[in-house]
């Protein structure tokens, strides 16, 4: 929407806020979805890699599954960051665009989908559970978000496949 020639921008209306919550809420969804798939592929890719790596119970003795498997693992694991982290800035705007539309509709609290506005289901439903049952797993005082765990993971894969690959590295030069 471009403002007018007097700089003044047209305010949207109820009626076109809530058609744009429902469109900032589908496209959550739909954000999340992606973000989920990315998460199931790229793990189901390492897992392949991983078993390629070991097949038959026993590292590989020749030179290029050293080398090529360690290596495409790290790359599948670095992308497989990246796109994370690219979903996962969508899914915090439209987050963000959801509670400024339901802030400007002003209506009660409680009926909100944005859980920065309806922290009480939030608190209810969410951090309250999760954070008890890490508490007791971890004997940790802190609370740990699925995108923290989704980023990390990806994250720690591409470490381990560069280590495996420096692993074989050193050990081809050692001539091992």
């Amino acid at each position: 929407m471009k403002p007018s020639e007097s700089g003044a921008k047209r305010q949207l209306q109820p009626p076109e806020l809530w058609g744009q919550v429902t469109n900032a809420i589908r496209m959550r969804a739909s954000q999340d979805q992606v973000l989920w798939s990315i998460s199931g592929i790229f793990m189901a890719a390492n897992a392949v890699l991983l078993v390629a790596l070991f097949q038959g119970g026993k590292l590989p003795e020749s030179f290029a599954p050293r080398i090529v498997i360690p290596l495409v693992g790290t790359i599948l694991s670095t992308i497989q960051y990246c796109l994370q982290g690219r979903a996962f800035g969508h899914v915090g705007r439209l987050d963000e665009l959801i509670r400024k539309l339901e802030s400007a509709l002003d209506f009660d609290h409680r009926y909100a989908v944005s859980v920065r506005i309806n922290t009480s289901d939030a608190d209810r439903y969410l951090s309250g559970r999760r954070e008890n049952v890490l508490r007791r797993l971890f004997i940790m005082g802190t609370f740990f978000h699925t995108r923290t765990l989704m980023q990390g993971a990806s994250f720690g894969a591409a470490l381990l496949w560069l280590a495996t690959l420096a692993f074989f590295v050193l050990r081809i030069a050692a001539g091992t």
